[in-house]
């Protein structure tokens, strides 16, 4: 294994933005996976390539079956149930897709609200609709239409490339 890997291990306890390490301005750089996942030293973490020194953005391939596939074979995640997602005993994220653009993850606290961060901007748990966000399925989001399913991060963590 490269010695520069590191373990992005599961986590329960780590709520919306009570972690010192996303108060820390270096945090600041890290997107909506590297939050999800929470782990800010990912930076700008890309599906499929968190062991690449320079990943590179495809946005030809952004479809369900194609993140679902980076997701669960290049990452190391796991696709998990909604119930599962919902019932607090897995570090779950959430995926949204907007067809051949972008996509969008989100994080379950363990209140049971879901919160995401905004690119390089601020967290929130709130949705377009400025209520908070209890099910990422659920939610009307006019930029990321399609839901790509919930994920979780297997018990033994996943491996990345800090950046």
């Amino acid at each position: 294994m490269d010695p520069a890997l590191k373990i992005c291990r599961p986590s329960l306890v780590t709520a919306f933005n009570d972690n010192a390490i996303w108060g820390d301005p270096r945090a600041r750089k890290a997107n909506c996976y590297a939050y999800a996942l929470n782990c800010p030293d990912m930076g700008t973490a890309v599906p499929g390539q968190l062991t690449i020194a320079e990943p590179k953005i495809s946005l030809e391939t952004v479809t369900v079956p194609d993140f679902r596939e980076l997701l669960t074979k290049k990452d190391g995640l796991v696709e998990i149930s909604r119930e599962d997602a919902l019932s607090g005993k897995f570090h779950a994220i959430a995926l949204r897709i907007a067809f051949h653009e972008d996509c969008h993850f989100y994080r379950r606290d363990p209140i049971g609200i879901w919160s995401y961060k905004n690119g390089d901007r601020e967290i929130s748990r709130f949705d377009e609709q400025g209520g908070m966000i209890d099910d990422p399925q659920e939610i009307t989001d006019r930029r990321y239409t399609q839901f790509g399913g919930y994920y979780a991060i297997p018990e033994g963590g996943i491996l990345y490339l800090p950046r």
